[in-house]
């Protein structure tokens, strides 16, 4: 039975790196390029260079491309441990900003300090495993709903004991491990803060027509802050629309009705659009209304020049941990897959009812 086409092109470019025909510290061709050359899909390419990885061949980086090893690094580098990242870690994402950049800052420098090559995928790449040869030493993924953790994906890493985390969402599951926040807290200690220093009416501004239950426990966090002060909860200022046509409709109906002290925005994708609506009232940040956003919002505040507060999340931090516990578990099998909550940080710009917490 012929080999599989992606074994043809591993030996093919495993005798030409070994031969000398291409030489240490030169890059290979493009995926699109070396598709095209080899006539086959990229995805076949992407699993001759892992072999090539694997064998310390060569350094794949994402953004920089693929390397051929130094000969007198290869013994080393074969034996390094390997750690592929299975996110949809891409700059098409809404959420790029917030998320993405400080998860990649954070897997680099785990990659670098601990030692282990670093590879992203994307999840309908995961979807396509099914020998134990297709499995990555430990998986780590980003924001992942419940829903979308397939029964596949699940039973073959359990099966072949490959460490999954994840990161951001909660999942009882004894093959997955957690690292995440808790929302409502984080918020509801955020939300009390600005209540006990003079913001009794803040509104709130959930991402319109998103069921996820992250952004669900932040929205009762926003409530609980109003109980804990002993304080009726104001639905009236609850903005949770289908959409952000009617989301901001209703935030105009609002700053027109009344000057409420605050806007607590649930997440960072929906920070543009309140800027926006505010800017079209003529209100001022922080001096005619103030804002909070759950996310890492810095770059894009400076950006703007808009002095918002925001909730930031130790995400390099976390994605640190994970790499650390996968090289654990794969050194000592009996260790326990991480199951650990973390303290979000309060960076306050220009808001009085938080400068005293």
């Amino acid at each position: 039975m012929r080999k599989e086409k992606f074994k043809d092109i591993f030996e093919d470019l495993h005798r030409k790196i070994t031969g000398g025909e291409l030489v240490a510290g030169s890059q290979l061709p493009s995926l699109p390029l070396l598709a095209e050359q080899y006539a086959t899909s990229r995805p076949t390419i992407r699993k001759a260079l892992q072999l090539l990885e694997k064998e310390g061949l060569v350094t794949c980086r994402n953004g920089i491309g693929v390397t051929v090893s130094d000969p007198l690094n290869r013994s080393m580098a074969s034996g390094r441990k390997r750690l592929e990242i299975a996110a949809d870690l891409f700059p098409g994402e809404s959420n790029y900003f917030n998320y993405i950049t400080p998860i990649l800052n954070g897997l680099s420098k785990a990659s670098e300090k601990l030692g282990f090559t670093l590879r992203l995928l994307q999840r309908s790449e995961i979807e396509l495993w099914k020998e134990p040869d297709d499995l990555p030493d430990g998986l780590i993924f980003h924001a992942l709903p419940e829903q979308n953790l397939s029964r596949h994906l699940i039973e073959i890493a359990t099966e072949n004991a490959v460490p999954l985390i994840l990161l951001n969402r909660n999942m009882e599951h004894p093959g997955i491990g957690t690292l995440t926040v808790d929302y409502r807290q984080e918020t509801r200690r955020a939300v009390s803060c600005m209540i006990r220093n003079g913001a009794k009416r803040i509104v709130l501004y959930k991402n319109p027509g998103c069921l996820e239950n992250a952004l669900h426990l932040r929205v009762l966090g926003w409530r609980d802050a109003y109980l804990e002060n002993a304080l009726p909860v104001p639905e009236e200022l609850c903005i949770t629309a289908s959409c952000y046509e009617e989301a901001n409709h209703h935030l105009s109906a609002i700053l027109k009705r009344e000057r409420p002290d605050m806007i607590f925005i649930t997440n960072g994708t929906c920070f543009y659009q309140v800027c926006i609506t505010l800017a079209g009232h003529n209100f001022s940040v922080p001096d005619d209304i103030a804002l909070l956003c759950f996310d890492d919002i810095g770059a894009l505040q400076e950006e703007l020049g808009i002095p918002a507060s925001y909730i930031r999340m130790p995400l390099e931090r976390m994605v640190f941990e994970a790499a650390e516990s996968i090289i654990s578990i794969k050194n000592n099998p009996k260790a326990a897959l991480p199951r650990k909550l973390f303290h979000a940080e309060l960076i306050v710009k220009g808001c009085r009812y938080l400068l005293q917490n």
